[in-house]
């Protein structure tokens, strides 16, 4: 009982899960809350960081939306602020079975079969996208940009110094 009441921005994006919004400030705003007020070079480990649906679709492009903000705002934390973010894990590699709401809420990067006898996972669109980030050691954003006739390509956000936390191979 946290004997408290919530008042949630109506402008924030809410997830499958009724207590969770996506706000992806915070999560850089904690950063700085923990390196002011714990040392400045605490080491920190984000060991849960993720959302929920309901409808658990292969194009989860909401999720998507959440860790490309959540993850760029941990490296402006890192970057920027300089906080000493070691570790990063995605909540959760695989639709499991949530405490409270059973198999109805779903946060997994990977589509599990519970129909299946033998669970076969599927990658999601935000398993897709982690995976890019990782193998291109952060983010690699390509704008068209049309200078005299001509495309260039500008490239930003690179080098998220993590480690990425993986149980499972996330190559086919």
């Amino acid at each position: 009982d946290k004997d408290i009441k919530t008042y949630p921005d109506p402008t924030w994006y809410q997830t499958g899960s009724s207590w969770l919004y996506i706000t992806p400030f915070g999560i850089r705003e904690q950063l700085k809350y923990i390196k002011e007020n714990y040392g400045g070079n605490t080491e920190i480990y984000i060991t849960e960081n993720g959302c929920s649906d309901t409808a658990g679709n292969l194009d989860d492009f909401a999720r998507v939306y959440y860790y490309k903000r959540y993850i760029n705002n941990v490296l402006k934390a890192i970057k920027l602020d300089q906080v000493n973010v070691k570790g990063y894990a995605a909540w959760s590699l695989m639709d499991n079975f949530e405490w409270s709401v059973g198999y109805t809420e779903k946060f997994g990067i990977h589509a599990v079969d519970f129909n299946n006898p033998e669970r076969p996972r599927t990658m999601k669109e935000s398993a897709k996208l982690y995976q890019k980030i990782i193998n291109d050691n952060g983010f690699v954003e390509e704008h068209p940009c049309v200078t005299g006739g001509s495309k260039a390509v500008v490239i930003s956000f690179l080098l998220l110094p993590l480690m990425f936390f993986l149980c499972v191979s996330m190559k086919h």
